[in-house]
């Protein structure tokens, strides 16, 4: 009988060869969710071009009153498929991609992941979460999938190989193929290409990710909730039809990279506190770590930034300090946001909306520690590269 793979090939879309590739990409829904100045340039670039911006619904939009509506980004997606501007462009393959980012040439490959053998709350799962998940965050998300005909993912996994053999000799052997794309991304978000993986080589490497003998094999780098909303909207799919067994949505598209490859980075996810003054911030805290008794340390900081002033605070350890400063912040139920970048938290302090909260990078190998000893991290935890770095929207995958 042969083994069910977790991680699988399969047929992915890409744009016809006519689309201007450098303003189809564009960067994932849930960055620059402050930065309304950087959708609007995008909006600029892109023009009447066809482009997954309008495919997609940035998650700045939530907030701010909006033209955009959801009917329209299915509509899109029936156009695009129907004008055949998205089209099947590799038959049960995998993408090898080949990003460069501000941490140097990030590799990773393209492929769906089985949505039975992923949960983000149960860490006994082969693929397992990194952060928890807020539900209320996925109601938009959800609401698109449920309709939606096509998926572009921005989830990236990481396997655990501190050998670098298993995607870096992947990538040696297709470097004398020709890309099938190969271009600058829009807004400074580096270059990119792209090889398809057929025949021996990705045989080799469905067999090798698949036989990763870690526990768990797989976890989430980015894109946490992106994928727990694939994951809720097939679990309620299965509970109506029955042949969930067959079903598109039981998979979703992923990149998997290698959580010790030194080109991925680890950057810290900061806090923005909207509609509050440094002083009633730092009271607030203070009488926060003074009702619950906790105790703090003297080596990674959190500093609390605004109104021309800074206080420094020290912790144990970078996941602890994250762990003590979202826990505030959610108990005090502050409007909050999580600012990738300094220069758009500068732009929000100049602009007097509140205050910040800036934080250290984890280190990998405290990330999957704590992952095996203690379960999730707290949500927003950590960022794989800086903003310009995020994942950009470009392969995609028919799933009705």
């Amino acid at each position: 009988m042969k083994k069910e793979y977790f991680f699988k090939s399969g047929d992915i879309y890409l744009p016809n060869k006519k689309v201007p590739y450098e303003k189809w990409a564009v960067i994932a829904c849930d960055q620059y969710t402050s930065s309304i100045s950087y959708w609007d340039k995008v909006n600029e670039i892109v023009g009447k071009s066809p482009s997954t911006l309008r495919l997609i619904y940035p998650e700045v939009y939530l907030n701010i009153k909006s033209d955009l509506k959801i009917e329209d980004i299915f509509n899109n997606m029936d156009n695009y498929l129907k004008n055949e501007v998205v089209v099947p462009s590799i038959k049960d393959g995998l993408v090898l991609v080949e990003r460069e980012t501000s941490s140097g040439k990030r590799i990773g490959v393209i492929g769906l992941i089985d949505l039975e053998q992923y949960s983000f709350t149960d860490n006994t799962y082969p693929i397992i979460a990194t952060e928890d998940i807020v539900k209320n965050r996925l109601d938009t998300r959800i609401e698109i999938r449920n309709k939606a005909n096509i998926e572009l993912p921005h989830t990236i996994l990481f396997i655990i190989d501190e050998n670098k053999t298993i995607i870096e000799e992947a990538y040696k052997e297709c470097l004398h193929e020709k890309p099938i794309y190969d271009f600058d991304l829009m807004m400074n978000g580096g270059h990119i290409r792209g090889f398809e993986l057929k025949g021996d080589i990705k045989d080799k490497l469905l067999k090798n990710i698949n036989n990763i003998n870690d526990n768990p094999k797989i976890i989430v780098g980015d894109g946490n909730h992106s994928l727990a909303t694939a994951k809720l909207t097939y679990e309620r799919y299965k509970e109506n039809h029955s042949d969930y067994k067959t079903s598109p949505l039981r998979y979703t598209l992923v990149e998997i990279e290698n959580l010790f490859s030194n080109e991925v980075g680890f950057f810290p996810i900061h806090r923005f506190i909207f509609n509050i003054k440094i002083d009633e911030l730092i009271k607030d805290f203070n009488d926060y770590i003074n009702k619950f008794h906790i105790k703090l340390g003297k080596n990674k900081e959190a500093i609390f930034v605004g109104d021309n002033k800074e206080t420094k605070f020290g912790f144990s350890s970078s996941i602890e300090c994250i762990k003590i400063i979202q826990d505030f912040v959610e108990y005090k139920k502050y409007n909050v946001d999580y600012p990738h970048e300094l220069d758009e938290i500068n732009e929000l302090l100049d602009s007097n909306k509140g205050c910040a909260i800036t934080l250290n990078s984890i280190d990998r190998k405290d990330l999957l520690n704590w992952i095996k000893n203690n379960g999730h991290l707290p949500k927003k935890s950590f960022s794989i590269g800086k903003a310009n770095d995020k994942k950009f929207y470009l392969e995609s995958r028919k799933i009705r």
